[in-house]
């Protein structure tokens, strides 16, 4: 590879014609591991080893470059040469990272653990927050705290218009918006945007919390709380910003990141609650509390605060022991439902036979009574009607029965009593002792399994939290990144114009960063080679008095 790419490079008329080879080994080792997730026969193992050989290329040669020599990495790691740690600027911070972006993309975890991208990971998300990683806890829930209050009344009286003048404005320059850095970093930085919406969103906790409270608050005629409507304005809040991340990210790529998913049942219930109680509100024309669209209204509301909970896991993957803890957490999940097939089937099939044998007692009493039987008895087993057995046997799992339940009144129906405590001990030895416990198995096999790679894992998960981050554009934290928008969307149609025409007159040079990049990448491949092959070299030239040229 090494060799056909230095061919390449040198026999190529431009520098829009030569393979990136980092990029080129890192997308085959992709192409590889689908290969061999689709392949059935002995290859896959082959595919799958070739795989990891091709990944291995890429991260050696970046490993090539010395600790001291930092401004390879960022040609490096800068596929256009348009981030901030090539020009100097403090615009597109994700560009100085967009082969690492690459990477996490196509799930080339070892690439996007290894030394060399973590490092220039930190150096992109604790940005201007120096030694900020070895503040104790104390110090940086104080720092959190004066940030987002001294950030929230600043941003509503000076950010906010003044990220709609630079936004728009032909006339701000390059040379304004450096001016104003010392301002925007406190919104724009990697880690400040962290802060800001870390913190709103522990306030949107807060006054779920305090919806909690409805005695203490006063409940107006939609059948919500003051408390619950003041929460509507971080909800669209949420909802805008989720929206615009899933059509920027691609619905594939964003769908693929299980916080995400949270995040989408979060800003999808929440609205659904509101919209059903409203929906109410205007049908019934006052609030009538025992219709069923209000009871449901404040269920559906209910089920998002605690959706709204797990939120908080995906903030934990910034810490290095809470961040492994929910990784392990997310895989425990995931085998609990795969196990959930296997303990349906068990569970389904006893609570069928329980159900059969008792309701058959149910229908021989009514049929006695409507023959007029003296001797026939009350027909009233708890496993007799469908619903209540499968509460009932779902409180076994818990070890709730009750003896007597088992009883039949008849004497003549002491055969299925008898049946009915044998499939009620099959029930239990197959899904409380077998089953359970092998879920408990799955589940600690899925700790280890996690903890054995822990740092590989966890760091690969908190390298695609981090890009999130430093990618996303929602620098205004909820509930005024509404208000923001809502005023772009009526600026003048000239300030859009200018700020595209301003934008391509920011262009150029992209062919001198390129040709600069790839002078790097040359002559990583060439140490590369002669560190692993120079040995190789010695012994012929020593037999033959050769030099090496």
């Amino acid at each position: 590879m090494c060799l056909e790419w230095l061919h390449k490079t040198s026999s190529a008329e431009n520098e829009t014609e030569t393979v990136d080879i980092i990029k080129a080994a890192l997308e085959n080792a992709c192409l590889l591991e689908k290969i061999a997730a689709n392949e059935s026969d002995y290859d896959r193992d082959e595919y799958r080893q070739r795989a990891m050989e091709c990944e291995k290329f890429a991260i050696d040669i970046v490993e090539q470059i010395r600790a001291s020599d930092s401004g390879k990495l960022y040609k490096i790691m800068d596929i256009k040469g348009d981030g901030p740690l090539l020009n100097g600027n403090h615009e597109n911070f994700a560009e100085s990272l967009s082969l690492l972006k690459m990477a996490a993309d196509t799930q080339r975890k070892m690439f996007v653990t290894s030394p060399k991208c973590q490092f220039i990971l930190d150096e992109i998300v604790y940005r201007e927050w120096p030694m900020w990683q070895d503040k104790g806890l104390a110090v940086k829930t104080l720092r959190f705290l004066f940030h987002y209050i001294f950030i929230t009344s600043l941003g509503v009286i000076i950010y906010l218009p003044l990220r709609l003048i630079l936004k728009g404005c032909l006339c701000c320059k390059s040379n304004d918006q450096e001016r104003c850095w010392k301002l925007r970093r406190l919104f724009e930085l990697p880690y400040s945007k962290f802060i800001n919406q870390t913190m709103s969103y522990l306030i949107f906790l807060c006054m779920i919390i305090a919806s909690t409270f409805q005695n203490k608050f006063q409940t107006i005629e939609t059948g919500m709380s003051n408390i619950e409507l003041a929460a509507l304005a971080f909800v669209v809040g949420l909802l805008v910003q989720e929206a615009m991340e899933a059509y920027r990210q691609g619905a594939s790529i964003y769908f693929s990141k299980w916080w995400n998913v949270v995040d989408t049942l979060i800003v999808l219930t929440f609205p659904l609650a509101y919209i059903v109680c409203f929906t109410a509100r205007i049908h019934f024309k006052q609030w009538k509390p025992r219709e069923t669209a209000f009871i449901a209204a404040d269920a559906i509301y209910s089920t998002a605060s605690v959706l709204a909970y797990f939120h908080l896991a995906h903030i934990f993957q910034v810490n290095s022991v809470l961040g492994p803890l929910q990784l392990s957490l997310y895989r425990m999940l995931k085998d609990v439902l795969k196990f959930l097939a296997i303990f349906f089937l068990l569970y389904i099939a006893f609570a069928t036979g329980v159900i059969n044998t008792y309701s058959y007692y149910v229908v021989s009493q009514e049929k006695l009574k409507k023959d007029g039987d003296p001797d026939q008895y009350p027909a009233v087993p708890r496993y007799g009607n469908y619903t209540e057995a499968f509460i009932g046997m779902f409180w076994l799992l818990l070890g709730s029965v009750e003896d007597d339940e088992l009883n039949v009144e008849d004497p003549a129906f002491h055969l299925t009593s008898i049946f009915g405590r044998i499939f009620i001990i099959g029930h239990a030895i197959c899904t409380v002792i077998v089953a359970l416990n092998m879920l408990v198995a799955m589940m600690n096999n899925s700790f280890n399994r996690v903890m054995e790679n822990a740092i590989v894992e966890w760091k690969f998960s908190r390298t695609q939290m981090w890009l999130e981050w430093i990618d996303k554009g929602n620098t205004i934290p909820v509930p005024f990144n509404t208000v923001y928008y809502i005023l772009y969307i009526f600026l003048p149609n000239f300030w859009k114009t200018c700020y595209n025409n301003r934008r391509e007159n920011v262009r150029g040079g992209d062919g001198n960063k390129r040709k600069a990049r790839m002078k790097v990448m040359n002559g990583l491949v060439v140490e590369y080679l002669i560190d692993r092959y120079e040995d190789k070299w010695k012994e012929p030239m020593v037999k033959t008095g050769a030099t090496r040229p």
